[in-house]
């Protein structure tokens, strides 16, 4: 299931109630962590939707968080090795 799909399966089950939310102060929490890691690793506001290899565990988390089958393992190699031109080994 691609990066769109996961997220709309999620924003879905929120907004019908199925997934709770969590508390404002957690999610602005997690919003200034995730900008201070950014920066940490100098990657620029502008880029901040270019999830690269973070995007694993992204989508690992809106499907558990979600509750729906997340990503087969095949997935994640295949990305590798056609997307990004990454050998086998």
């Amino acid at each position: 299931m691609p990066l769109m799909q996961l997220q709309a399966a999620w924003v879905s089950r929120a907004w019908a109630g199925m997934v709770p939310l969590p508390s404002t102060t957690d999610m602005v929490a997690s919003v200034q962590e995730e900008e201070a890691e950014r920066r940490a690793r100098g990657v620029k506001d502008r880029h901040v939707h270019r999830l690269g290899d973070a995007q694993w565990g992204y989508l690992e988390y809106l499907s558990d968080a979600a509750g729906v089958e997340g990503l087969p393992a095949w997935r994640k190699v295949w990305c590798g090795m056609v997307v990004w031109g990454v050998g086998c080994g």
